[in-house]
């Protein structure tokens, strides 16, 4: 159960909580990986925090009791009343996580040579730190990301702090950051290659598995690849013209390199990779060939909503953001342990909640394989109908034979009036009956497993259909 309060300078409101008359009418914690958690809800005019809910003021906790700890601190950022046609009103809230205090303040401009990814960080924080409030200040925590080139020169712009984070930390050096709290309150902010842990809690088809939709993703595939290396002394060239080294010399005068199946899949995608530091033709072509041997992977994207046993005290473990978990779907090839990289919940209706899981490199043979496969199915479960509709449509001709028997039978013994026959009669009636009950058993069984076939073919139908229109999308881009 979740408790929910809201802090206003010193005023302390409780609006929602099991023990006390205070419920909201809806609310969702939306989190994921290097984003800034959002907590939305509903709420009526009779509670009372209702008038008490500031834009950027308002603190806001969510605590799990299940869990012991808070599973959400931020602030308000919005609010909406409405009323609806009952004259009955409503206010909904959007809140953001205390990551979003770093949205407050800017940047300055600075240029700085070998510094460390820690050091680089606490720059960062400083400046923020100088330009907000006490409650909203950030310190280095833990940094095991690493930079081989420290000596790379780096700046920092006007942007907000936030943002820098993003672009000058993350996309250039990688890695995911987390809010961590000392006993004391203390804010850190922790930069680690990667937060998380494998755990043996599954995700299964039948057990806790609603719903799944897999997608492929090829936007980074390159079927072509352009390797460039090291710029080449042009004369009366820019730095944006100058000509680059390239492997014509070493590849038959082309100065690409095909990936084939990747060709049969996609067609011709083109892309470029540049390497300053090769110097040498031979040594461009190796790294281009590897190069594209490691990026024609397919990026498998999973979406799925799996009922978290936790909240209803049915397992130990509950599922969480940036942690792994083994993946089962027979019926749609999946058996990975797959990463939790946005999870939605519900805490009024915890059976509502979703996770979505990050993408799986997959090689181009394997794509193409599992496709295969599901073809495979489609064409055995076609093959299994055809087979049971030939039993029912045998069976009923058996019916049919033996109660026109039954028919001249009774039209012979009329005309014969023979006592004997008439119990004999009797008899067959009687075993006529039970024979069609038995088939009539039979063929609802029959027909039972045939629609459960078809609506199988019908999903594996359509994943195949959702697979070949992404292709065609792919290559039309």
């Amino acid at each position: 159960m979740h408790t929910i309060t809201i802090k206003n300078e010193s005023e302390i409101i409780v609006i929602h909580s099991k023990k006390s008359e205070s419920k909201l009418l809806a609310g969702t914690i939306k989190k994921g990986i290097n984003s800034i958690d959002s907590f939305s809800f509903t709420i009526s005019k009779s509670n009372p925090g209702y008038e008490k809910l500031f834009e950027l003021k308002t603190l806001v906790t969510v605590y799990d009791s299940n869990k012991s700890e808070n599973v959400f601190e931020g602030r308000v950022l919005s609010a909406y009343e409405s009323m609806n046609e009952q004259g009955s009103f409503k206010k909904e809230i959007v809140c953001e996580s205390e990551l979003g205090y770093l949205n407050d303040s800017v940047q300055r401009h600075g240029e700085y040579h070998n510094i460390t990814p820690a050091k680089f960080l606490s720059i960062i924080l400083d400046t923020h730190n100088k330009q907000t409030e006490q409650e909203k200040h950030f310190f280095v925590g833990s940094v095991t990301v690493q930079d081989s080139n420290d000596a790379i020169y780096k700046y920092i712009s006007y942007d907000k702090t936030f943002a820098t984070i993003q672009e000058k930390l993350l996309k250039v050096l990688g890695g995911e950051i987390q809010i961590r709290k000392s006993s004391t309150g203390k804010r850190y902010l922790d930069w680690l290659v990667e937060i998380g842990e494998k755990k043996t809690t599954e995700i299964k088809l039948k057990k806790n598995l609603k719903a799944i939709k897999r997608t492929p993703d090829a936007t980074e595939i390159i079927s072509r690849l352009v390797p460039l290396g090291t710029t080449l002394d042009t004369q009366g060239a820019t730095d944006a013209s100058q000509r680059r080294l390239d492997i014509k010399n070493v590849n038959d005068g082309k100065d690409y390199l095909d990936d084939q199946k990747a060709i049969e899949i996609f067609g011709i995608v083109e892309g470029t990779v540049i390497w300053n530091d090769v110097t040498k033709e031979q040594n461009l072509l190796a790294k281009g060939k590897e190069e594209l041997k490691n990026n024609n992977r397919i990026k498998m994207k999973t979406e799925i909503t799996a009922l978290d046993l936790a909240l209803i005290n049915l397992e130990i473990e509950s599922f969480e953001v940036h942690n792994y978990y083994p993946v089962a779907n027979p019926v749609m090839n999946i058996d990975d342990d797959l990463r939790v990289v946005e999870k939605t919940t519900d805490i009024l209706n915890p059976h509502r909640s979703s996770l979505a899981l990050g993408d799986k490199l997959q090689k181009l043979t394997s794509y193409q394989a599992d496709m295969n496969k599901s073809k495979k199915q489609v064409y055995e479960l076609e093959s299994v109908i055809s087979t049971q509709n030939t039993r029912i449509n045998t069976l009923n001709t058996n019916l049919s034979q033996t109660q026109s028997a039954l028919e001249s039978f009774e039209n012979a013994l009329s005309e014969a009036d023979t006592t004997k026959l008439k119990e004999a009669l009797n008899a067959l009636k009687i075993a006529v009956e039970a024979y069609q009950i038995e088939t009539d058993e039979k063929i609802l069984s029959i027909e039972e497993k045939t629609s459960n076939l078809e609506r199988q073919q019908n999903i594996n139908n359509a994943a195949i259909i959702a697979l070949q229109a992404e292709i065609v999308a792919m290559k039309n881009k």
